[in-house]
């Protein structure tokens, strides 16, 4: 079990975050052009989907590769469950990853509409 596993979902959060600043001042630049050059906030949401999508992805990994056992060696039922049940700290990240991807789907959908009717 190395180091970089356990950071994974912790790596993928933190782009999230940077994800969602960049997207911000996406919309601050946009809002400060003319309408028909008003493209870059509605571009950043696909890149809000894929950030929400490696988190997502880095969650539903998360806890069957983060715990590991000897093959070979007996095993509860119980201990099974144990290796495969999410952690309080990823519980916590899943809302964020859904809202990263539903919210990036929509500014890229409709963020350039933003701009052309204010």
């Amino acid at each position: 079990m190395s180091s970089g596993e356990k950071s994974s979902p912790k790596t993928a959060f933190t782009l999230c975050v940077i994800g969602l600043f960049v997207s911000l001042v996406t919309l601050i630049v946009d809002w400060n052009v003319p309408p028909e050059n008003a493209d870059l906030f509605a571009r950043s949401g696909a890149v809000l989907v894929l950030l929400g999508a490696v988190l997502e992805y880095h969650l539903s990994l998360g806890a069957s590769i983060k715990r590991s056992y000897v093959p070979g060696s007996s095993i509860s039922m119980l201990q099974l469950a144990e290796y495969f049940n999410p952690t309080k700290e990823e519980k916590k990240m899943k809302p964020f990853a859904h809202f990263m991807v539903i919210f990036g789907t929509l500014v890229w959908g409709f963020g350039d509409l933003i701009f052309k009717f204010v």
